[in-house]
This record gives C-alpha cells, sequence and structure tokens, in this order.
C-alpha cells in the first residue's frame, strides 16, 4: 500500500482542498506529491510582521522598544515572527497543536522558512535550536512543533542545527496563566540535553570546527593556525588543558562505575531479576515495592546502565569528547537561534537563554511562527 498510494495520487489525483475551510481547488491535485495549501480567502487573514516592530520582543505595532521590554528587560537579544497571532494563523497553530493536523506542517514549514530569509537570511550562521517540549507531554501529543519547524528549514537550506536543550519541569498549559505566572512557572525548566536523544546534523559540526580553527584549537586544512589576537588562543590553550584534566579525573570516575555496574550485573543475574538472553526484567518484577531490596537493587541497576550510556565519545576535529564537554563544545562561541511555534510573554525563550548562555553561548535570538 505505501507503494500503491503515491502512484494512485500521481496518475489519478483527487480535486485538492483547503486543510482550514474545506474549499476545493478546481486545478490544483492533492496526494503525496502535491503538497497542502491554503486558498486565496484564507490567506486574506494572515497578517505578516514586516515594518514596525519592537527592536526586541518584535510585537507588531510598537516600533523602537514596547512598553513589556522597557518594563521587564529579556535575556534574549531579538525575536521575530511571521505574523500576528490571529485569525488564520491562530486557527492554523492551533489545529496543529490541539487537533493534530498534520496537513498544517508543510504550511507553517514555508511561513518559518520565509521569516527567516526576511529577517535572519542576510547571517546565516546561526545555530538553529528548536524549543524543547517534555517527554511526557511530547509523547501524549506524538510531536513537537518546534522540531518539525526546525527540521522543515533546515532541510530547505542547509542551516546547522543541534538539539542542545531539554525540559526537565513537566508544567501546565500556559494559555490561561498571567505574564507572572508564565515566568515563574519556566524558571528552571530547561536545561541542557544530557538524558534525551542528541541529534546534529554535518552543518552544525563544520560551524563548530570553524570556530575552533578561527580560535587556533585545531589546524586548517593547510596545516596552520588562525591569526587571532594571542591572547584568545593562551586562553583558549588554558581551557584545553584544565578541561583535559577534568577528562582524566571523569575517566578514572567512569572506570570504577563500569566496574561496579559489571558487579550490580552480575548480581543482579544470579538473583534471577533479568533474563540472560533479553536482559529485560521478567514481569513478575516490574511492580515491586520501591523499599524492597530487590526493587533497590533494580535502581542501581538502572541509574549504572544509564551512566554507562551517557559516557559515549563524540568526534569532533579529530578529537573525541564526552557527552557534556560536545554539547558544550557546540554551544560555546555561537550565536543561537531558537524556533518555537509562538511567542506570547518571551519567558520561554528566556529560560532556553539563560541555559545557553551558561553554557558559552555569545548571542540567543528567537524565531517564531506567530507574536
Amino acid at each position: 500500500m505505501r507503494m500503491v498510494d503515491p502512484l494512485l495520487d500521481l496518475f489519478f489525483p483527487t480535486q485538492a482542498t483547503c486543510p482550514l475551510c474545506g474549499g476545493v481547488f478546481k486545478h490544483i491535485p492533492q496526494g503525496v506529491f502535491f503538497p497542502p495549501k491554503l486558498c486565496d480567502r484564507c490567506k486574506q487573514g494572515v497578517t505578516e510582521n514586516i515594518v514596525g516592530l519592537c527592536r526586541v520582543c518584535g510585537r507588531a505595532g510598537e516600533g523602537g522598544l514596547c512598553s513589556d521590554c522597557t518594563r521587564t528587560p529579556h535575556l534574549f537579544l531579538e525575536a521575530r515572527a511571521f505574523g500576528h497571532y490571529d485569525g488564520t494563523l491562530e486557527r492554523v497553530i492551533k489545529g496543529l497543536k490541539y487537533q493534530g493536523d498534520r496537513r498544517f506542517v508543510p504550511i507553517l514549514g514555508e511561513w518559518i522558512v520565509e521569516a527567516y530569509l526576511r529577517h535572519y537570511g542576510h547571517a546565516r550562521d546561526h545555530l538553529i535550536v528548536p524549543v524543547p517540549m517534555h517527554p511526557k507531554k511530547q509523547s501524549r501529543r506524538g510531536f513537537n512543533q518546534a522540531e518539525d519547524l526546525t527540521s522543515f528549514l533546515v532541510k530547505r537550506l542547509s542551516l546547522p542545527c543541534a538539539n542542545v536543550l531539554e525540559k526537565v519541569t513537566l508544567s501546565d498549559s500556559q494559555t490561561t496563566h498571567s505574564r507572572q505566572q508564565r515566568i515563574e512557572s519556566l524558571q528552571g525548566a530547561f536545561a541542557l540535553n544530557y538524558t534525551n536523544d542528541l541529534t546534529y546534523n554535518q552543518y552544525a559540526l563544520h560551524l563548530i570546527e570553524h570556530y575552533m580553527v578561527k580560535l587556533g584549537l585545531v589546524n586548517d586544512g593547510h596545516g596552520h593556525k588562525s591569526s587571532i589576537a594571542q591572547s584568545l588562543a593562551e586562553r583558549a590553550r588554558w581551557r584545553e588543558m584544565i578541561g583535559n584534566r577534568h577528562t582524566n579525573e571523569r575517566k578514572h570516575q567512569s572506570q570504577a562505575i563500569s566496574s561496579r555496574w559489571h558487579q550490580l550485573r552480575t548480581r543482579v543475574l544470579q538473583l534471577g531479576m533479568v533474563d540472560r538472553r533479553s536482559k529485560r526484567v521478567p514481569s513478575e518484577y516490574q511492580h515491586l515495592d520501591r523499599g524492597s531490596s530487590k526493587a533497590k537493587m533494580m535502581d542501581r541497576w538502572t541509574h549504572s546502565k544509564a551512566d554507562e550510556v551517557n559516557h559515549k565519545q563524540y568526534r569532533l576535529a579529530g578529537h573525541l569528547y564526552k557527552r557534556e564537554a560536545f554539547i558544550r563544545r557546540l554551544i560555546e562561541g555561537q550565536s543561537i537561534l531558537l524556533i518555537d511555534d509562538v511567542l506570547t510573554t518571551g519567558g520561554t525563550a528566556d529560560a532556553c537563554a539563560e541555559v545557553l548562555y551558561q553554557a558559552g553561548a555569545v548571542g540567543v535570538h528567537v524565531l517564531t511562527i506567530a507574536r
């Protein structure tokens, strides 16, 4: 069926319909090879943000600094959006987030590409980072709209991207909260991505390697180092020396943890709590009382296994890095562009910017669909 459906769409196309109002296009087919689009009447309900924007948050119709940015300064440098959050834009975003209509993804993707080219296309030196969603909330929804927008933007324009952030606290919906309640609920809600899957593309590695060559940390392709100021090179070498010392200390800690993990593994296998072939916990042990000795043994087993996974090494510019050092290397010295669907109070962007600045980012910008 996977091969038959696209062929049927290609040779026997049906008339396309507007995913928002259901209007029928007379001479436009729909299917896998024909992405959905909005009708002209729905497009007229989109108010684009082009001129007269706040210098910081991008609020339309303000110019200079808006009252919110004057009263409560933001941590990010600049935020821009494709349009105003009302009318068609609001209905499309809510249709994707709350109704799960995936037909809106390519439509929003085209808008985020247009917004990027309009506001940031002259530079193209940002590391694209999607705003993360809590794993439990993402599993319930089935997707993260910020990651979908980032994927569309990165594939279309071949931009560097890495999901270096994760959300560590599960908060309620922010739609009914006031500005102050949103800011308070988002304090400490984000952290560097040390537990979830770490994804990045080759353009991100090229961006980081270029920065390392510029600092003189590694050679370029001709065996020469950059002619940046000697003081920066010296500071970089001192950072590397300190990092190597910490790396050796962590290496000994890793060996000790690995040894303890093998001891625990042998003990758990002896207790019969894990199947020797599948290495999975049998069903009779999945609902143990957390206070029992066997349950504590399984907790130690789980944490030790997680420690071993986190010691995976990543290669960058001919060097091997542990996960924590690699993520910080991705962020250090870079200008970050956060991608999200809506910017309301800027609390989410500020919380992410705080974590990124602490990891060494030199600037944080924000790009959303609506403001």
